[in-house]
């Protein structure tokens, strides 16, 4: 049978399941992850489960394959923003609205962390983050945006307990989505990346990767890999399959950064970047890209 519709709204930072007897794919937003579950429904018949922080560990504990998606760290910035620009996603909800802030500020994994929120201003961002969000068109608009999702300071607003891991001062927030739904455990309080590659070697549970940049010929090896290759016919209609949750985006990535904020991403999500060999859209700054300077905007 074809996976059930799930309801409700996804919290930043949460992931639907989809579960067959063969496998379990774990759905990191903005990675063509809703594209794969269709793709999944269509080949090995499961159902959809969620919305989880990660995989739970009866199932992780299982034999079953796990496979998680990933995408090169600039291009998912850029679709992460440009997604909010059409007034869609957890994430801009939660930055944009009252609601969704405090809907978004983790009460369930970390009340603590989500009471300190509330006592402080949860107003103190809004509209810079409204205007962020204001065009598509605007790469002076994703700019302003990705050096306020980078600073620290305004991790509390962007929810999914970031801020209170303590990543936040040196890791990005695709890292620390990366490793909090595709790792056993918690990487808080960890104090750099050395640790955090560390960590991900020892406690990461998927078994296959499937990258964006060449979803469909990674998912065919990953289908060859546990014994259930694909036809001619099913190739042929996966590549014929149309992407959902498309944002208006129009531009290549180059178009949207400097080589200030390539590196900025370089060195921030540098655990994903140096695991996966993804490459930056312009040269970064500098002899040493891992030097580029933490950007803090708010003050």
């Amino acid at each position: 049978m074809h996976p059930r519709a799930v309801g409700g709204r996804r919290a930043p930072g949460g992931t639907f399941l989809y579960i067959s007897d063969s496998l379990v794919f774990i759905d990191l937003p903005k990675t063509a992850s809703s594209h794969v579950r269709r793709l999944l429904a269509d080949i090995t018949p499961g159902r959809e489960s969620g919305v989880h922080v990660r995989a739970p560990r009866r199932l992780r504990q299982s034999r079953k394959h796990f496979w998680g998606t990933i995408r090169d760290p600039w291009d998912w910035y850029v679709s992460l923003w440009a997604y909010g620009c059409d007034g869609k996603g957890a994430l801009h909800h939660a930055l944009t609205s009252d609601l969704g802030w405090l809907r978004s500020r983790g009460w369930k994994h970390s009340p603590l962390a989500a009471l300190r929120a509330l006592a402080g201003n949860p107003r103190t961002h809004r509209e810079a983050w409204r205007q962020a969000y204001a065009d598509a068109d605007s790469p002076e608009g994703f700019r302003h945006w990705l050096r306020m999702v980078h600073d620290p300071s305004c991790a509390p607003d962007l929810g999914d307990a970031y801020a209170a891991s303590g990543l936040s001062g040196f890791a990005g927030l695709l890292t620390w989505r990366y490793l909090r739904l595709y790792c056993d455990g918690s990487p808080r309080g960890l104090a750099d990346t050395a640790a955090l590659q560390r960590f991900d070697a020892t406690n990461g549970y998927i078994t296959r990767f499937i990258r964006t940049d060449r979803l469909e010929s990674d998912l065919a090896a990953a289908f060859n890999d546990i014994g259930l290759p694909l036809s001619d016919e099913q190739r042929e209609e996966m590549d014929a399959r149309r992407r959902s949750n498309r944002s208006s985006r129009r531009r290549d990535l180059s178009w949207y950064y400097d080589r200030e904020l390539a590196a900025l991403v370089h060195q921030r999500d540098r655990l994903v970047v140096e695991r996966f060999g993804f490459e930056p859209p312009v040269p970064v700054v500098g002899p040493d890209s891992n030097h580029a300077p933490t950007m803090r905007i708010i003050e």
